[in-house]
């Protein structure tokens, strides 16, 4: 199971420590992306910071704002799981697995939609 986890982000001071709490719990089937949102100008030692605890950071040089970020994640990343999550957000160790296990356990509950494709 490949997993996704997307952290937005505009530059905030405490985006680090978000980021840097999704990297240490990262397994080695998930990868870290940061969307770095410049609105505020390109700050090159951000993006520095960004490239040393992540698998990969896109920048956007326009404001596209968290919905346009989540589309993209959703549309072309080639996941069997996205997680997006706002660069507010700390997680501790084994947080998707217990996060998949309460979805899977309670899939009617909560609504998880099953999708066929068909073919004309």
């Amino acid at each position: 199971m490949r997993i996704g986890i997307v952290v937005t982000t505009v530059g905030e001071k405490y985006a680090l420590d978000s980021i840097r709490s999704f990297a240490e719990a990262k397994k080695p089937d998930q990868d870290l992306i940061a969307w770095y949102n410049c609105i505020d100008g390109f700050k090159e030692d951000f993006f520095r910071n960004l490239r040393e605890i992540t698998d990969d950071v896109i920048v956007c040089t326009k404001n596209k704002g968290v919905i346009e970020a989540y589309g993209f994640a959703l549309l072309y990343l080639d996941y069997d799981y996205v997680a997006i999550a706002c660069c507010d957000v700390q997680v501790q160790s084994n947080w998707f697995e217990k996060l998949h296990g309460a979805l899977k356990s309670n899939e009617q509950a909560v609504g998880v939609p099953r999708i066929r494709l068909r073919r004309r």
